[in-house]
């Protein structure tokens, strides 16, 4: 009877062994799938504002920069003629 207690109870502790080792695994595998996923959204947004911010012409009057595209100069090339005719900051276009 004591063999068959000892197989039992090591079958028992190799299967509890093997269970917890699994889920460890499990654990681990989704913690890397997560940080992949992650990686991969950043390196997309990362890629998007950097094609963002090249698509934008930085035009430097002063001590600050203003882009063009919150300017509307290609819609609206007077503003900037009507600023440099009345000697305003460019930092405060959008103001008048």
């Amino acid at each position: 009877m004591k063999i068959k207690d000892d197989a039992g109870r090591k079958l028992r502790s190799a299967t509890a062994g093997r269970a917890k080792w699994k889920q460890c695994v499990a654990e681990h595998q989704g913690t890397i799938r997560y940080l992949r996923v992650r990686v991969r959204d950043l390196e997309q947004s990362r890629a998007f504002w950097k094609q963002r911010a090249g698509k934008t012409n930085q035009v430097q009057d002063g001590p600050c920069a203003v882009s063009a595209i919150e300017l509307n100069v290609i819609e609206q090339p007077t503003i900037l003629v009507a600023a440099a005719a009345a000697q305003v900051d460019p930092c405060s276009v959008g103001e008048f």
